[in-house]
């Protein structure tokens, strides 16, 4: 019986490593029924889209009650704010990279860069970007 349990979770756990990550975006019918009848808040930015409307504005027209709006503004407060450093980014910080793309957002924070020093020091990686998906825009 233990070896058919470690097998299953062997399988289980093949799954998930070659599972493929899906935005949220991507997900609403999974969480839209979860969030109706709530008072939400949401951690976004201003290019957050869903078929090319804002995420905040999308959920709003599907009756979701959006409350507050955090931003990296809000972000870099609560950081400034919160009395134990250390633990703000629990453990080692491998969550918040892992929603932050690295661990570059988190080490920018603990340095005290400003919201618009790590925003442009986003620029090139965005020029980057725009440059590769240009051939694959149907209207420019």
């Amino acid at each position: 019986m233990r070896r058919l349990f470690l097998a299953l979770g062997f399988v289980a756990m093949q799954l998930l490593v070659n599972a493929q990550p899906y935005p949220g975006a991507e997900q609403m019918s999974g969480y839209l029924p979860l969030l109706q009848g709530k008072r939400v808040a949401i951690l976004t930015n201003y290019t957050a889209r869903v078929d090319g409307t804002t995420v905040v504005d999308t959920l709003v027209k599907k009756g979701i009650n959006i409350v507050k709006i955090f931003s990296l503004k809000w972000l870099l407060q609560a950081y400034r704010l919160f009395p134990d450093k250390n633990h703000f980014f629990n453990k080692n910080g491998s969550a918040f990279d892992r929603l932050a793309g690295s661990s570059i957002l988190r080490q920018q924070i603990r340095d005290g860069l400003s919201e618009e020093a790590i925003r442009k020091s986003w620029e090139p990686g965005l020029k980057h970007f725009k440059k590769i998906r240009k051939k694959y825009l149907l209207y420019a």
